[in-house]
C-alpha cells in the first residue's frame, strides 16, 4: 500500500511541471510555415534526448534515460536502471525536473547549464525485496553536436543514496 502512495506522489510531481508549462502563453512563431528557412529550424530544434549514463553502466549495468522539452527552458527526465551487482539487485526508477539557467548557442531547449529537484525509487529485486524513497538536486552541462549527438557530464545529490556522478551519452531528436 504504501508503493502506491509513492507512485501516486510521483505523478502529482510530474504533472505539476506540465500543468504550469500549459498555462503559459504560446510564442508566435516568426517565419512562415512551408518555407526553407523554417523547415531548417525544424530540424535544428530538439524535443526530445534518449541516452545512457556510461558511469552506471560500467559500475552498475543497463540504463535508458528520457527527455522531454516542457518549454525552452524547461525540461522532464525519466530513467531506467537494472543493477547488476549480484549481493544488491535493485531496479532504479529517477525522475528529474530542469530548469536550464545558461544556453550556449541562442537558446535552444535542452542544451546548457541546468539544474533542478530529484526523485529516486528502488526496488530490491532479491533477498529482502526491499523499496526505497530518495530525494535530492541535480546540477549539470548538457552539450548537443554534430547537430544530434549529446554530451552531458552532470552530479546528482540525494537522500538516502549520498553522491552521484553521471556522463551520458544519447541522441536528441
Amino acid at each position: 500500500m504504501t508503493q502506491i502512495k509513492y507512485v501516486c506522489i510521483i505523478l502529482l510531481m510530474c504533472s505539476i511541471p506540465l500543468i504550469s508549462s500549459a498555462q503559459e502563453p504560446a510564442k508566435k512563431d516568426s517565419t512562415k510555415k512551408g518555407t526553407v528557412s523554417s523547415i531548417i529550424t525544424t530540424l535544428e530544434t530538439h524535443n526530445a534526448v534518449l541516452s545512457t549514463n556510461m558511469v552506471e553502466l560500467l559500475v552498475k549495468g543497463p540504463n535508458v534515460m528520457y527527455e522531454q522539452v516542457i518549454n525552452g527552458n524547461h525540461g522532464i527526465t525519466g530513467k531506467l536502471v537494472y543493477d547488476l551487482a549480484p549481493s544488491v539487485k535493485l531496479v532504479y526508477l529517477e525522475s528529474t525536473y530542469r530548469w536550464y539557467l545558461w544556453h550556449p548557442n541562442d537558446d535552444k531547449p535542452l542544451t546548457g547549464l541546468y539544474g533542478g529537484p530529484f526523485l529516486k525509487m528502488t526496488q530490491q529485486t532479491g533477498g529482502e525485496k526491499k523499496f526505497t524513497f530518495g530525494l535530492g538536486a541535480t546540477a549539470g552541462f548538457k552539450w548537443i553536436w554534430i547537430k544530434h549527438f549529446e554530451l552531458e557530464p552532470a552530479v546528482v545529490l540525494s537522500y538516502p543514496f549520498g553522491f552521484d556522478l553521471h556522463l551520458s551519452f544519447g541522441y536528441a531528436f
